[in-house]
């Protein structure tokens, strides 16, 4: 069974920094989360939604897991290759390692094997975490929305729904039988080509309404 992903992006509104929103996508799951921060920077949008991350990935047990994000800085800080300076960016620093060790702590056993994975993506290849990034900019302050990934519609979608709280056996259920939950339909071959083609139509005119935005509204 291939490692399970985690996606995490950060946004401000307008101006940077302004209003500030974080997003984290579990793909497996379908499910993702976004967090209104209030005023912050966008690399403090982004720390934040990296230690929301972590505290997912050990909230449902995940022992082998690949964080994904599409910042430079914040991955390769926690990585260890560069350093920060900033005291505001410091201070969530220090906080992403002590999640970490915290989920190693609690993840570990003799007969396990508990890895945190570290990888940048483009901007094209975080689209999800992204959305989630900015749907949280609405969202009333400081609180921890909960959405629902719908496959057909490829929207994300609060209403109703509630956070899962899984034991271990429950994520493992849920990685499992996820293409039973979505009901996926038998294609040909033709048919998976043809949504292949049109799904990474769509990630490109994502990607080129994000760089508008990033032009428009200063984002870094």
């Amino acid at each position: 069974m291939a490692t399970p992903t985690i996606y995490f992006d950060g946004a401000t509104a307008k101006q940077n920094p302004g209003i500030a929103g974080c997003g984290v996508w579990i793909p497996h799951l379908q499910i993702g989360f976004a967090k209104n921060i209030g005023m912050a920077t966008n690399n403090q949008a982004e720390w934040n939604a990296f230690n929301i991350a972590i505290s997912k990935a050990t909230e449902y047990k995940l022992n082998e897991v690949t964080i994904i994000g599409d910042s430079q800085l914040i991955i390769n800080c926690a990585q260890g290759k560069w350093q920060t300076q900033k005291e505001h960016l410091l201070d969530l620093k220090t906080i992403s390692d002590t999640n970490m060790a915290e989920h190693s702590n609690l993840m570990c056993s003799p007969s396990t094997r508990n890895l945190i994975k570290l990888e940048w993506v483009r901007r094209a290849y975080n689209v999800e975490a992204d959305v989630l990034s900015k749907l949280a900019l609405n969202q009333p302050e400081g609180a921890l929305v909960f959405y629902i990934y719908d496959a057909d519609t490829k929207e994300f979608s609060n209403e109703d729904v509630a956070a899962p709280s899984l034991e271990e056996e429950q994520v493992t259920l849920a990685l499992t039988v996820a293409p039973v939950v979505l009901s996926l339909p038998t294609l040909t071959l033709e048919q998976l080509n043809n949504r292949i083609d049109a799904q990474q139509e769509q990630i490109e005119k994502l990607s080129k309404e994000l760089n508008r935005l990033e032009q428009t509204h200063n984002f870094w």
